[in-house]
């Protein structure tokens, strides 16, 4: 039968490419890992590398076998959170992962909320553009996700449920040439968090081109920079109130060619079910 060791040390050599990594990271001599890792051919019946070049690489049923064994490890670590949590009764840590835009409009509200009544988990918080997010939730290294997300592009084995959706804005300097009416908005560079696959990479404000060329997760610093340069913020309606305030910028008037901001709550399916997780999620459904 195979053993989750077996697959630990499949998983080691893909993630760390050589022999003597792999082994490095599993605290095992490299004759060791060797031994386990043809051992398990031998068990399975198939070449799973190729060892007519230099390094092993995997074969297709290799590759197979790969995506196979890193399932089992991640429904193997479930099964024992699940465990661990129903002896204890609870969660005592969350790992939450937001992007741009929750982390600045819906994330403050949502904490006040869960916390609110009472509880004392263990949070830690990480933000970033949302496909990052969705590879650590898929990885099991986050437990909960709210980001920009179309369910179209998030891959299989992850649960969406959207939230509201968000229209954007612009905003610039008080003295920028476009709001004086000196010049149009064509050719001045846009500024803008991490955009999502469905978003251009150039932004069409009443029918001009604006080429997205400062990207930064932290709308905070992009209003700052926005107001000592010539940039074009691009951010949702619903901060651009806020950002304006603290800065100094104003926003424009002028009708913008973008599809919305689409928050979205996302967990991974199959995950164990842990109750502070899901009232999190609900605070920020909530929002």
């Amino acid at each position: 039968m195979i053993s989750l060791r077996e697959m630990r040390a499949l998983v080691a050599l893909a993630d760390h490419a050589t022999l003597t990594a792999a082994a490095e990271a599993l605290a095992v001599s490299q004759p060791a890992l060797t031994q386990t890792l043809t051992g398990l051919e031998a068990r399975l019946g198939a070449p799973l590398f190729d060892r007519k070049r230099r390094r092993l690489e995997f074969t297709d049923i290799g590759r197979k076998v790969l995506d196979r064994a890193r399932r089992l490890l991640r429904e193997a670590a479930d099964l024992e959170e699940e465990v661990a949590l129903h002896r204890s009764g609870a969660a005592g840590a969350l790992k939450l992962g937001v992007g741009p835009f929750v982390e600045t409009a819906l994330l403050p509200d949502a904490l006040a909320r869960f916390y609110r009544a009472g509880r004392t988990v263990r949070l830690t918080v990480r933000s970033g553009p949302a496909a990052a997010l969705i590879a650590a939730l898929e990885a099991g290294r986050l437990d909960l996700v709210v980001a920009d997300l179309d369910p179209d592009e998030v891959p299989a084995g992850i649960l969406v449920r959207p939230l509201p959706p968000e229209p954007l804005g612009l905003a610039v300097r008080p003295d920028h040439p476009v709001l004086t009416g000196a010049a149009s908005p064509a050719g001045f560079p846009g500024a803008s968090a991490t955009p999502p696959a469905r978003m251009p990479k150039t932004v069409r404000a009443a029918g001009e081109a604006i080429a997205l060329s400062l990207i930064c997760d932290d709308y905070e610093v992009l209003a700052r920079a926005c107001a000592v340069s010539d940039h074009i913020l691009v951010a949702p309606r619903r901060i651009l109130g806020r950002l304006c305030a603290g800065t100094g910028l104003e926003i424009l008037d002028i009708d913008l060619a973008l599809p919305p901001v689409r928050p979205a709550i996302a967990v991974r399916s199959g995950a164990p079910v842990i109750p502070a997780r899901e009232a999190l999620a609900a605070a920020f459904g909530s929002a």
